[in-house]
């Protein structure tokens, strides 16, 4: 049989057998009938001689002096006569022959000339692709290997690849090291354990013998990402957005390599959805790197690294693009230990080349990061700026809910719609969903709070519940305090008023502590950051002090009313303290209080005033202790909340507070009391009675 040239219909499965029959031809004649390699040879021809149509069987006696697995003693040899009938099968080759041209799979040839590879690595490249696709390939490999006492796997064995594909040795050497075009460009990577392996999206492509040329860079990318988003969602970020814009833009026109932007900030910002409406608004194309695998399962560290180098390859020379590497800081964690990436051991030189990998992409790079932490230094000087994407204030929130419920089809009241966005720093894909699935579910409100609860719930965060406007909102006349609140709201709403003041909310719980905070953030024109002690305190040294810091620079930057909630968890008294941080957290917290550093309004709130750290409540500005509902206004909360007359005894109810009318009131509409006023009463008097334990609230007063 002689080597045949490649017909014009030739289909990628004849290649493929045609390929074979070439790497088996150059074994032949690069090996001696002396050499263990011929046994591996001959026994591979005798395995596949019906997929070629060989006229070739091996004979009794023949396959004993040959058996596959070669003892070190042993010493028969293939027969000079079967030695020239394998050379006759395979077109009687008379010296190795580079792989044809022809026998290529066109979609290899594609790639190694948009990656600009010389022929050879072109070859190279093909071999370690049919070792990974093609049973033929893989078992003549391993039949090599195992007669030269090898294990099962595609070496660095410049000698076994020259074998097969008639190039020189020193040229296979030069092709696969770290810096050779086949690894650097992320196609190749050699892995402990497993020798030579091919980028898994490159396997899953190759292994289609009928997906088209055009196809292949576009599946090698991935799909391009959509924004769903305009740039007017994120104006709360300021000249931020405008300036990684004009680098962007500056990038894409200069061809300058190495351009990475650092999208960071806590889960929910929306950091990927910025990342795509920044693409749009430059007006290219972006693609997800290392995004999931070939699969569409989770990839490892090192397929997202080698996919990127990919990428960058597979851009250079084609239109403007950007490329989106999500969650990067799983890629930089464990000290930036990147054993076995590209096929580096464990060393110096490993990081070194992991930092040329980004110092010389051809396009520009957005990352995007929970979290700098495990970056490092390095990492982060070859950035080209580092953003933090931070909470919107709540008029963004509320119109981003505003927007996902009009979207959606989902009606819901104006008043529910500010909840949501005032007390859920959610994220817009997370509002669009959880308002997608409350119309599935039903379409009401309640449906909305039942989709977004458990969204959240799974997350490990609190919510919002949207609630159906039942006298929640700020109602003066329904407040019992030791001090003049709407007086002390004039005051601090006049023209020129000092702005850096604190208030200590104390008192019963339920008493309109969060809501009159909210009253005055509306009468000074600011939004409200709320932020519980859940929020701010860390189970690690140090940063519940950063949280605190972080909490107070936000405020700041979004001229916010900072709410700090369970104040009484972050200032608890030092005298009291076992552990050196539990004091240092608290000297934070009291030195951002301290009266010439405020430059907003901060409100905290605690029904556990006694708890609290003496020279704490002494640097507050403010303090006001709530207390129970007084006799004339229960009888009114009865009007304003629950919509009926007060019967005769709703006077003697001394223990009651505006929450616990509308906790009532919810639970009447359940079943249908409502207007019932001997069952209100009952209810609420059920509601006193659980407060017998409840002691008298301890307060100051300006």
């Amino acid at each position: 049989m002689t080597r045949r040239t490649r017909n014009p219909s030739t289909s990628v499965l004849q290649l493929k057998s045609q390929r074979a029959i070439a790497y088996a031809a150059n074994v032949y004649s690069s090996v001696s009938r002396h050499s263990t390699a011929a046994k591996g040879l001959v026994r591979w021809m005798d395995e596949f001689n019906s997929n070629f149509g060989f006229d070739f069987e091996l004979t009794e006696e023949d396959a004993e002096d040959i058996e596959f697995a070669i003892s070190p003693r042993g010493r028969k040899l293939p027969s000079p006569a079967m030695w020239r009938a394998i050379g006759k099968q395979l077109g009687s080759p008379r010296k190795v022959d580079p792989l044809p041209a022809q026998f290529l799979d066109p979609r290899v040839v594609q790639l190694a000339q948009e990656m600009n590879f010389a022929t050879a690595d072109t070859a190279i490249l093909q071999l370690i692709i049919d070792y990974t696709v093609s049973k033929v390939a893989e078992d003549l490999m391993d039949a090599l290997s195992t007669a030269r006492g090898e294990p099962h796997r595609l070496s660095l064995d410049a000698i076994q690849i020259s074998m097969m594909t008639g190039i020189d040795e020193s040229i296979i050497s030069t092709s696969l090291l770290p810096t050779g075009p086949l690894r650097s460009a992320g196609l190749v990577g050699v892995h402990e354990g497993h020798g030579v392996q091919v980028l898994k999206r490159l396997v899953r492509v190759m292994k289609d013998p009928e997906a088209p040329l055009e196809t292949l860079r576009s599946r090698l990318l991935g799909p391009q990402q959509s924004a769903t988003l305009t740039l007017d969602a994120f104006t709360h970020m300021g000249q931020d957005i405008e300036r990684v814009l004009n680098i962007l833009s500056a990038a894409g026109a200069s061809g300058d390599r190495g351009v990475i932007v650092i999208l960071h900030g806590p889960p929910g910002t929306g950091k990927t959805e910025l990342a795509k409406t920044l693409a749009a608004a430059v007006g290219v194309p972006l693609f997800a790197v290392g995004d999931t695998d070939s699969d569409g399962g989770e990839p490892t560290r090192t397929e997202r690294l080698e996919e990127l180098r990919l990428a960058q390859r597979l851009l250079v020379g084609a239109a403007p693009a950007l490329l989106l590497l999500d969650e990067a800081e799983d890629l930089f964690g464990d000290s930036l230990d990147f054993s076995g990436v590209f096929g580096l051991p464990r060393r110096q030189g490993s990081r070194r080349f992991l930092h040329q990998t980004l110092e010389e992409g051809a396009r520009p790079v957005i990352m995007t990061a929970n979290s700098l932490a495990h970056f490092g230094e390095p990492v982060l000087r070859r950035a080209t700026c580092c953003v933090e994407v931070k909470i919107p204030p709540a008029s963004v929130r509320v119109a981003m809910w505003q927007k996902a419920a009009e979207t959606e089809g989902v009606a819901m009241s104006e008043a529910q719609l500010a909840r949501l966005g005032r007390e859920l720093p959610a994220s817009p894909g997370l509002a669009r969903s959880a308002m997608r699935a409350g119309r599935w579910a039903g379409g009401r409100p309640e449906d909305v709070n039942w989709a977004i609860g458990g969204l959240l719930s799974a997350m490990g965060k609190r919510h919002a519940v949207v609630e159906a406007e039942s006298g929640e909102r700020y109602d003066p006349a329904l407040i019992s305090a030791d001090m003049d609140l709407g007086d002390l709201v004039e005051r601090l709403a006049a023209p020129g008023a000092r702005r850096g003041f604190s208030l200590l909310l104390s008192g019963v719980s339920g008493g309109g502590k969060t809501e009159f905070c909210r009253h005055l953030a509306d009468r000074l024109g600011m939004e409200v950051m709320q932020r519980r002690a859940s929020d701010i305190l860390g189970p690690y040294v140090g940063e519940t002090e950063k949280a605190t810091a972080k909490a107070f620079r936000e405020a700041a930057d979004n001229n916010a009313v900072l709410l700090l909630d369970e104040i009484d968890a972050l200032l608890r008294d030092r005298r009291s303290a076992q552990r050196s941080f539990e004091v240092s957290q608290v000297n934070e917290l009291l030195s951002w209080l301290e009266p010439g550093r405020l430059t907003i309004p901060v409100c905290a709130t605690t029904n556990l005033i006694e708890d609290l750290d003496p020279a704490a409540i002494r640097r507050f500005t403010f303090r006001v202790t709530f207390s129970w509902l007084l006799p004339f206004q229960v009888e009114l909360a009865f009007r304003r909340i629950l919509g009926c007359e007060p019967p005769s005894g709703a006077g003697s109810l001394t223990r009651l507070c505006p929450a616990d009318f509308t906790r009532v009131r919810r639970n009447a509409e359940y079943q249908g009391t409502l207007g019932n006023p001997k069952a209100l009463l009952a209810a609420l008097e059920r509601e006193q009675a659980a407060k017998r334990g409840t002691s008298n609230p301890i307060g100051f007063s300006v």
